[in-house]
């Protein structure tokens, strides 16, 4: 296990999530979904000057790819891009899913198998179902598109779109689970650190006009 520290941040759901583990100890902030274009790259700044920690000094900057917000994903992606660009600091990357699936199989009550769902606008859901072991998730299947109101699931449903005070509720990823479990992710090639979307986009590229098209 690396001693080096380590960042982390997600920006896929609900406002942005940053932390940095430092010597067995994460340092964590927390930004609104309104302000991650202004103030995660500040935010992340502050934390390691707080800490003492410069960029040299990471053994690896993990993230989420999505799917989740469109905006956020792409936030924090470009934030991950320019930081490794210019500091060329190995990079880790990991569904939104799978990091909410690393939150519940750490779970002192984790079942052996589980689905997580997470919010997808338009009444639907981004859901996966996972197996657990020893305090490590196995996706079992590919992340789909669900029904919102569905019910009918054939093992507890850890989901963010529920109220919270249901014993299922989960927020969202969090960047001190991602620290904490750096070390079982892979390095992977920045060129391979690009947005996850499930849903086809809502904009689509027309058909050139008749007048556009060459002879």
């Amino acid at each position: 296990m690396s001693t080096q520290p380590i960042l982390a941040f997600d920006c896929a759901t609900v406002g942005a999530s940053i932390a940095l583990r430092v010597q067995g100890n994460t340092h964590t902030r927390q930004i609104g979904q309104t302000a991650q274009a202004a103030e995660l790259l500040p935010a992340i700044a502050s934390l390691m000057e707080e800490t003492g920690v410069n960029f040299a000094q990471l053994a690896s900057i993990v993230t989420t790819i999505g799917p989740g917000s469109f905006t956020g994903v792409r936030i924090g992606l470009a934030a991950l891009h320019g930081l490794v660009l210019v500091h060329a600091t190995p990079v880790k990357t990991l569904t939104t899913l799978d990091a909410m699936a690393w939150a519940v199989a750490r779970m002192p009550t984790a079942p052996h198998a589980f689905w997580v769902a997470l919010r997808a606008g338009k009444a639907e859901v981004y859901a996966q179902k996972f197996s657990a072991l020893a305090g490590v998730p196995a996706a079992l299947d590919e992340i789909a598109l669900m029904p919102e109101n569905f019910t009918a699931w054939d093992a507890p449903c850890y989901a963010n779109h529920l109220t919270a005070d249901d014993p299922c509720f989960i927020r969202g990823p969090d960047a001190a689970i991602l620290c904490a479990i750096a070390e079982y992710l892979p390095i992977a090639p920045l060129a391979e650190a690009l947005p996850l979307y499930i849903r086809a986009p809502d904009a689509v590229i027309g058909a050139p006009h008749a007048w556009l098209k060459a002879n």
